[in-house]
């Protein structure tokens, strides 16, 4: 008993049974029981575990926020939450889970995902919430290596050089995009104007060789190789100012001779080296003006070949 009077006040810290009388002799006539029942005030956890990652920091029951990470190829994850007092109640992300018991697959999307269990005591009144920030990180495309300038002539792929590349979480390969006038290849041996380098999951670092192809008219080349590959940032490699110079080309007069009086034979000549594929010259040989007796220059004349040669 308490206390007596026609009120009394109680604080019980556990279920407690209480007698109220109205006669100095207590039975089953002149008593009556209340029966108190406490309601735990206890919204903790004791274990929160997740399918992935690492929690940081060490799971605590009186830690509220954690952080964890997880690669690009992780794309759900599980909480398993456990609850200090048996009678409380838990939701993730606003779905109620058993105590014990783990959540349903969470999407995670890349970058930051947050997700949160908040544990309602057996009160229903006092709530805790824990907070896990997942980041799901991106594939990410990497490289290595110096570009340098390149020369050649028209008509003649360069010499090539090399950088690497490579990844990490890929969802799928590496698309190697050249500017134009280069070409690209994997073995140094056989060139494309773009190729794929490997395919989901880790890339090692692979040497990509670039070059000016043998197509390229006479001038200067630039650009940014273009590297990209599904929900990675794209990287940007700038070329080294490069080259297709002109193809000199010697052409040598053939000796004519004439009878006085007579016409100019045709002008003919050999050159070298050939050349490059359906190119042609246009024009002819001149010589210098004059019918007298005597030895007269062949000249160029209007002899012409395309922008992309030199006549020697």
């Amino acid at each position: 008993m308490v206390g007596t009077g026609s009120s009394i006040t109680v604080s019980p810290s556990t279920n407690t049974t209480y007698y109220a009388r109205y006669s100095n002799v207590c039975n089953t006539t002149t008593c009556a029981s209340v029966n108190i029942t406490i309601l735990s005030s206890n919204a903790k956890l004791s274990g929160l575990t997740i399918s992935s990652g690492v929690l940081s920091p060490v799971f605590n029951a009186d830690s509220l926020n954690y952080s964890t990470s997880v690669s690009s190829s992780t794309s759900t994850i599980t909480i398993t939450p456990t609850s200090a007092e048996s009678n409380a109640s838990i939701k993730v992300n606003g779905t109620t889970v058993s105590s014990g018991a783990s959540s349903s697959g969470i999407s995670l999307s890349l970058g930051l995902n947050t997700i949160t269990t908040a544990v309602t005591a057996e009160d229903g009144t006092t709530v805790l919430t824990y907070t896990l920030r997942i980041t799901r990180i991106a594939p990410v495309i990497s490289t290595s290596g110096t570009l340098t300038s390149l020369s050649t002539t028209y008509g003649a792929a360069s010499s090539s050089i090399s950088f690497n590349v490579s990844g990490a979480g890929m969802f799928s390969g590496i698309l190697v995009n050249p500017p134009s006038g280069f070409e690209v290849s994997l073995d140094n041996s056989s060139f494309t104007n773009s190729l794929i380098l490997g395919a989901s999951g880790t890339i090692p670092s692979t040497p990509i060789y670039i070059r000016l192809n043998s197509t390229n008219s006479g001038g200067n080349y630039s650009g940014n190789i273009i590297l990209s590959s599904l929900s990675a940032d794209t990287v940007y490699i700038a070329t080294v100012l490069s080259a297709v110079n002109t193809k000199t080309i010697t052409v040598t007069a053939q000796v004519k001779t004439k009878v006085y009086g007579d016409v100019d034979p045709a002008l003919t000549y050999t050159f070298a080296p050939t050349l490059i594929g359906t190119d042609a010259f246009t024009g002819s040989l001149s010589r210098i003006v004059g019918e007298n007796i005597g030895k007269y220059s062949i000249n160029q004349g209007t002899l012409a070949l395309n922008s992309n040669y030199t006549i020697a």
